[in-house]
């Protein structure tokens, strides 16, 4: 809404400046109910930061799924994307594999990163550092 002035409709114009309604002698005053939210936390999501990612095991021919731990820095639980690529003998990328996991405020979780191929041999894993939060 734009300025102030009255609504056709019959009900009272919000005006973020001024909760009274009514004349200046026979008015009252209401308390106010609506909060203005911006447009970070409009979804209610709000910007968070990344979480940190640290790989504890590699795929192998019998494993065929790295480890990670993603740590939340933030005041509540997130929904984070670890990203592993998995690379052969002579740091080629084989494949990259993504899992999401929910980690708690200020807290870490474990997940397993699937390679996607069952059988497939890994020289090396390398987790990407930054844990996305997911959408």
């Amino acid at each position: 809404m734009s300025g102030s002035g009255s609504s056709s409709g019959g009900g009272s114009t919000y005006e973020p400046d001024d909760d009274s309604y009514g004349s200046s002698t026979g008015g009252y005053r209401t308390p106010r109910t609506h909060r203005p939210t911006s447009t970070a936390t409009g979804s209610g999501r709000g910007a968070v930061e990344d979480g940190t990612v640290e790989l504890l095991s590699c795929a192998s021919a019998t494993t065929p799924y790295a480890v990670v731990e993603v740590t939340n820095p933030n005041k509540r639980e997130v929904r984070y994307t670890a990203v592993v690529h998995f690379l052969d003998g002579s740091g080629a990328e084989l494949r990259v594999g993504r899992a999401e996991v929910d980690v708690p405020a200020r807290g870490s979780a474990k997940t397993r990163v699937q390679i996607g191929a069952a059988g497939v041999g890994t020289g090396h894993c390398k987790a990407e550092a930054a844990a996305k939060r997911a959408d």
